[in-house]
């Protein structure tokens, strides 16, 4: 049994479970770190930019995450009233990459430096938590083609970061489209 009062003590193993749907046996959950790249939605600019708005909403405001960042680009401020704590509203992908650049180092180092080949590893060790914490990209307006590579290159791991990248539009070398 779990001691009561190291209840919430550990980090959550999958902040980056979002819904994407419900089918006859309840909702269904993708988690986010796990595409290992960029994750590309289609589909009419009103539908999609709605999915987005609703994935920020859940991954701010769920209770099985924490520590975590989402970096919203091509909304309003608005959202970012939800979890000031957590959601950072900017206007263009240029002011978003040196911090999305900066943790996803901080992370490479972490894992890296602890030998650990993911970062569930990391977050089971219960060792560093801050090190583990995730930062999420929800891009409303799809990506330049500058912006698209450099996002690509950034996205792109052989395992599982603490990080996550979610951009309307049809993005050719996304791992995932939806």
């Amino acid at each position: 049994g779990l001691d009561p009062d190291e209840a919430g003590a550990g980090l959550a193993p999958y902040p980056g479970l979002v819904s994407i749907g419900t089918s006859d046996t309840g909702r269904m959950l993708i988690d986010l770190e796990v595409a290992r790249g960029l994750i590309a939605v289609r589909g009419s600019r009103r539908m999609v930019q709605a999915v987005l708005a609703a994935m920020a909403v859940e991954l701010a405001t769920n209770r099985w995450s924490d520590r975590m960042q989402i970096t919203l680009v091509g909304f309003g401020p608005e959202l970012a009233m939800l979890a000031p704590e957590r959601v950072h509203v900017t206007r263009t992908l240029e002011e978003a990459m040196p911090a999305l650049e900066a943790r996803s180092a901080e992370i490479e180092h972490s894992l890296a430096s602890l030998r650990a080949d993911s970062v569930l590893t990391g977050r089971s060790a219960g060792l560093h938590p801050d090190s583990w914490a995730p930062h999420y990209l929800i891009m409303a307006v799809p990506p330049a083609p500058r912006q698209r590579e450099r996002l690509l290159a950034l996205a792109s791991t052989r395992h599982r970061t603490a990080m996550g990248y979610v951009v309307a539009g049809d993005v050719p070398g996304a791992t995932w489209s939806w």
